[in-house]
């Protein structure tokens, strides 16, 4: 995106270098990248444990060389790769990404962003009273959008969408889309230095919204003298506005145009018709790569949310776009909650039936995997694998408490033989105890018949001190606590007279007991 936008001006336009000699042996090739295009790039060889502080002489020197010193008060500043300043004392380590440098006098050391416009042949400039005040305005948390107003009310530009705001001069460059993005972020994770302003003609753009959000499009200005079709805006989303909100490096998000659904005004348009120039256009994508985009886009945005069972103000980003892809309703929980919420379904026996906090919808196998930590969903994927192994019939798992490992049994034998490599061991599946050997399943049984009675005895004693679970007919013992139920295949019903617990429409408990129970539900009456 920022490689090939159409407002992309290249860092460097020196001549091209002639192939590196191989480095000698323990010296780390080190590449340094300038921040402005107006200054050289380097790489050199050093030896691991050299410190940042000793690139300003070298780079001062290698100016030297090619007749072209530096002024001696020029300030230096080195950054990461993910925008970080670099102190002085800090050492290279082998393998280190590029690093950024800037160079500045002590009159341009300025925390503020400069705007100028795009086109250097252009005759009209901010005047310096009115770049200030969009200085405190961008300090202030102002978004694209709020700046864009405020330059074409300057400017007296009717269409504010016209004007574009380009980010140069730092670790990623290009046209700022997003309407809510903070440009005071732009300033300090990208190290943006310059803001450039140019001015499309009349509603050559496209306003395109979803995810809650807006967003303005200005394409190339060869698309818009030849026109765009759907498919041609569907790619632009595609490869331009899906990649350009990361903080650094190269975005997670790989999605194909034909993924991407394009409404106007409700209606899906054809793929081959015309995009209509100043349209708004509403998007939608699938929730994986919805949300990937969302987390990347997080740190643009201002936190405008509350999430409603922490009560902290949260950003879009951190809010979930949908918990399953059924809910119908806006999430009002963040996704640091339902990664708790997911936990705790997990530790309290639910993990079979994880719902989404705010409705009954259950969520998939893939919903979990979005939004529980890793520790959660690697438990729930062992879980779910094993429940999914029991379903099939005749399959084993071995009784060995080293053992993880199950395999199919043939259903006429009854001599189970474990064959994962570090176990092997033999038991019988009938009686689910290690195999006895030098007996028959038969002969077995005879020399159990006293633990059979006992077994028996037990059983009887049992099915007197409990009642059986309506659904799934375990027997189940109260022994104290009230006579509301949850039974471990979670069915809700009362002890009794085995009437069923359930939720109203905004998911109150209620129970209708049976003529005869001894208990009553108070509010049943305010529920009919």
């Amino acid at each position: 995106d920022r490689q090939h936008h159409p407002h992309h001006r290249p860092r460097n336009r020196s001549t091209p270098q002639p192939p590196r000699a191989p480095l000698p042996p323990k010296l780390v090739e080190v590449v340094i990248k300038s921040l402005d295009h107006r200054h050289a790039n380097h790489i050199f060889g050093v030896r691991p444990g050299f410190q940042v502080m000793k690139f300003e002489q070298v780079i001062r020197d290698r100016a030297e060389e090619r007749r072209r010193p530096i002024n001696p008060t020029t300030l230096f500043r080195f950054y990461s790769h993910d925008g970080t300043e670099l102190q002085q004392q800090d050492v290279i380590e082998p393998g280190c990404p590029p690093i950024w440098y800037r160079m500045s006098t002590p009159v341009d050391e300025v925390k503020d962003c400069r705007f100028r416009p795009w086109d250097d042949n252009t005759r009209w400039r901010f005047d310096t009273e009115f770049t200030a005040e969009l200085g405190r305005e961008i300090d202030a948390g102002a978004t694209v959008g709020k700046i864009r107003r405020k330059i074409a009310h300057h400017r007296n530009i009717g269409d504010p969408n016209r004007v574009v705001l380009i980010a140069r001069g730092g670790l990623l460059q290009g046209s700022l889309k997003g309407e809510s993005w903070e440009l005071q972020q732009v300033k300090k994770k990208w190290l943006c230095r310059w803001i450039a302003v140019d001015v499309y003609p009349e509603n050559r753009y496209f306003i395109l919204k979803g995810l809650q959000r807006e967003y303005v499009c200005h394409p190339d200005r060869s698309d818009y003298r030849k026109g765009m079709l759907v498919s041609d805006l569907k790619h632009y989303l595609a490869t331009k506005l899906f990649n350009s909100a990361r903080h650094y490096g190269k975005s997670r998000v790989e999605l194909g145009w034909r993924h991407i659904s394009l409404k106007r005004n409700g209606i899906n348009p054809g793929d081959r018709t015309r995009a209509y120039w100043g349209a708004t256009y509403t998007f939608e994508l699938p929730i994986d790569a919805a949300e990937m985009f969302s987390d990347e886009e997080t740190w643009l945005l201002p936190a405008t949310e509350t999430c409603s069972v922490c009560i902290e103000d949260k950003k879009m980003g951190e809010m979930p776009i949908k918990v399953t892809s059924g809910c119908q309703h806006p999430s009002t929980t963040c996704k640091g909650c339902v990664q708790q919420w997911l936990q705790s379904g997990l530790e309290s026996g639910t993990w079979d039936k994880l719902k989404c906090p705010e409705c009954s919808e259950v969520l998939k196998h893939a919903d979990v995997k979005r939004y529980a930590s890793n520790d959660t969903f690697a438990r729930y994927d062992a879980l779910i694998t094993r429940a999914a192994l029991d379903g099939i019939p005749n399959f084993q798992w071995c009784l060995s408490t080293t053992c993880e490992s199950g395999q199919i049994q043939e259903e006429k034998c009854p001599r189970f033989k474990c064959e994962s490599k570090n176990c092997g061991a033999r038991y019988c599946v009938v009686h689910n105890v290690p195999w006895h050997k030098g007996e028959t399943c038969e002969e077995y049984d005879r020399r159990n018949q006293q633990r059979k009675r006992d077994d028996k005895a037990s059983e009887d004693m049992i099915n007197k001190t409990s009642k059986k679970c309506p659904e799934c007919k375990k027997a189940v013992h109260k022994w104290s606590g009230c006579n509301h139920i949850t039974c471990v295949c979670k069915h809700e019903w009362c002890y009794i007279c085995f009437a069923k617990f359930e939720r109203n429409h905004v998911g109150f408990l209620f129970c209708r007991h049976n003529p005869g129970c001894t208990e009553r539900d108070p509010f049943i009456d305010l529920i009919d």
